[in-house]
């Protein structure tokens, strides 16, 4: 401190330790606490912006719940999880439960404190398997155990695990870092979340609450695969079923390509259209329009 009466020259002091080129850049300022302020503001400018636990090079600005346009890394949940329940026919008690269930480890990755869905997806595949297995033996007594061992391979594979996945829009949930959005629509990705999300209603409501919600997804399915002597391919079987009728036509067209291509089939009968599907190839996407179609119309003779 200076004695009373003394002046201390802030400029001077401003100077004695900011760099030549701030000096020079700052020298029309009426004095050194000038120099000072303008310093500091310039680095509060340069500091990345941060939304709480949110990564800022997902979010650097705008809303964290929306998303900030450009970030590549990531998409922003809906954080409205009420439609994806609806769509399962279940009212979670446990809602972190959920959010896990719709988690990719590329997610987790960037943020480490969130779980991702590959336990849920180990205990939900179980689940799955008893779930059908139990079902199918009760509903088809006649079958032998190879029969009944096709049919449910039939059902729980990847690519009707991808279609029960896209009947209920689960892409529209799936959080996942560096994934493009073709990607989250891949069997193995589509049907990781669906074996994760049964998991997580076994967890949450338990074997009754699974149960009902595997037969849900997947009761027409099953009822179109059963109808499908010496394991035959669904646009064989669907040829046959409308054999009388006419001849089922497919239109394909491809939604991505590159690394991870992926097609779309539409299936029609004299225009009327009886289903879709997808599949990284167009034959994969034509078997899945087929099955579609098989699953409405074995649905539409129930009823």
């Amino acid at each position: 401190m200076c004695a009373p009466g003394c002046r201390t020259d802030f400029a001077a002091a401003a100077h004695s330790f900011i760099s030549p080129a701030v000096v020079r850049h700052n020298s029309n300022l009426p004095s050194g606490k000038a120099s000072l302020r303008r310093r500091s503001q310039r680095k509060a400018k340069d500091r990345p912006r941060r939304w709480g636990f949110l990564p800022s090079k997902i979010f650097p600005k705008g809303d964290p719940g929306q998303g900030a346009p450009g970030a590549p890394q990531a998409e922003a949940l809906p954080l409205n999880l009420d439609p994806l329940e609806a769509r399962i026919g279940y009212k979670f008690q446990n809602p972190a439960l959920l959010l896990q269930a719709v988690t990719h480890k590329s997610w987790a990755a960037e943020y480490p404190r969130e779980p991702n869905y590959e336990r849920l997806e180990f205990l939900g595949d179980a689940v799955l398997q008893l779930s059908v297995t139990a079902y199918i033996h009760k509903m088809y007594p006649s079958l032998e155990e190879g029969q009944l061992s096709r049919l449910r391979s039939s059902v729980v594979s990847a690519e009707p695990l991808r279609q029960v996945a896209a009947e209920v829009k689960l892409f529209n949930w799936i959080r996942a870092a560096g994934l493009p959005k073709a990607g989250k629509r891949h069997s193995s990705v589509a049907g990781d979340a669906i074996e994760a999300l049964i998991g997580a209603v076994y967890l949450d409501g338990g074997w009754e609450e699974a149960n009902a919600a595997v037969l849900r997804l997947f009761r027409k399915r099953i009822a179109a695969a059963a109808r499908a002597p010496g394991g035959k391919d669904s646009k064989s079987l669907l040829q046959e079923l409308v054999a009388k009728e006419g001849r089922p036509v497919y239109r394909t067209t491809q939604l991505a390509g590159g690394e991870n291509p992926l097609f779309k089939a539409e299936v029609s009968l004299f225009g009327d259209f009886l289903g879709s599907g997808e599949g990284r190839s167009k034959k994969k996407a034509e078997q899945a329009a087929a099955s579609s179609a098989l699953a409405k119309l074995g649905n539409s003779s129930q009823n």
